[in-house]
């Protein structure tokens, strides 16, 4: 099993792979692991981002299939038209478990509403 690099945001958002960003890039692999959705505040009077939120947390036994058809990004992008929807990855075998362990510590505003 893989070393647990992350049990924060700020370890999530620079430490896990995304489709989302140059620094950390990676495209969803056909592997097991487990996903963060965060919603970055986009400050439009500068170049700056706002505050982030974690959102909700997932597991899956593929990453490319839940990033190309998540129906959470969809309704997310939806609710937050301004705000940056960004999806974060790290694969494990052990994903459910660390799902669980995640959501217990972090409590991202969607699993809390239907956990």
């Amino acid at each position: 099993m893989a070393k647990d690099p992350a049990i924060d945001l700020k370890k999530i958002t620079t430490k896990w792979e995304t489709p989302n960003s140059y620094g950390n890039y990676k495209y969803p692999p056909e592997k097991s692991g487990v996903y963060a959705v965060v919603a970055t505040d986009l400050n439009l009077d500068s170049d700056c981002y706002g505050d982030r939120e974690l959102v909700y947390i997932g597991s899956t036994s593929n990453l490319k299939t839940r990033y190309v058809g998540h129906e959470v990004l969809k309704v997310l992008r939806a609710m937050f038209p301004i705000n940056h929807v960004a999806f974060y990855f790290f694969e494990t075998t052990n994903y459910k478990n660390y799902e669980k362990r995640l959501i217990k510590k972090l409590e991202p505003r969607i699993n809390c509403h239907v956990n």
